[in-house]
């Protein structure tokens, strides 16, 4: 890869994170409980499918249809863009477990500040969400890195 494009690629990355900090954090209303555990009792799932079967029920309200796409649509594909970016910018990144174990840390950092600064839930179907927008986002680099390498090939 060229330096400009890389060059590029890195100044969308810090773009990329900007946004990624606005909308899990900047963007929300700080609550105010008693404690930080007050708040966490109603803030907090640890059962998996249960946040995704609500907003399931809310998708066939015409009225809460829109609320249930934009959190499901917006949890599945808040991390495609960093797979893509670390992966570009970072060959170690291209191995599956460093990039799925470096998501899956961001998102446990996230999910946990989140929590600490009232700002957001912790939420396991987030982190389920998450993760599977970052395997979408690995396995579109798989398939423009194997059609890139066509490509060149049949250009040579």
């Amino acid at each position: 890869m060229n330096k400009k494009l890389k060059i590029l690629i890195a100044i969308s990355f810090v773009i990329y994170l900007f946004v990624l900090i606005y909308v899990t954090f900047l963007n929300r209303v700080s609550m105010h409980y008693a404690s930080i555990w007050d708040y966490a009792r109603v803030h907090m799932n640890l059962i998996p499918g249960d946040s995704i079967k609500l907003y399931m029920k809310m998708f066939k309200n015409d009225t809460m249809r829109y609320i249930a796409v934009v959190n499901l649509g917006v949890n599945l594909f808040l991390l495609t863009p960093m797979s893509l970016f670390l992966m570009s910018l970072f060959k170690i990144m291209r191995k599956w477990y460093v990039l799925f174990s470096t998501c899956l840390f961001v998102l446990i950092i996230i999910e946990i500040l989140q929590l600490l600064t009232m700002r957001g839930s912790f939420d396991v179907d987030d982190l389920i969400l998450n993760m599977a927008g970052a395997v979408i986002g690995y396995f579109i680099w798989m398939i423009m890195s194997k059609s890139t390498r066509k490509d060149g090939a049949n250009n040579d």
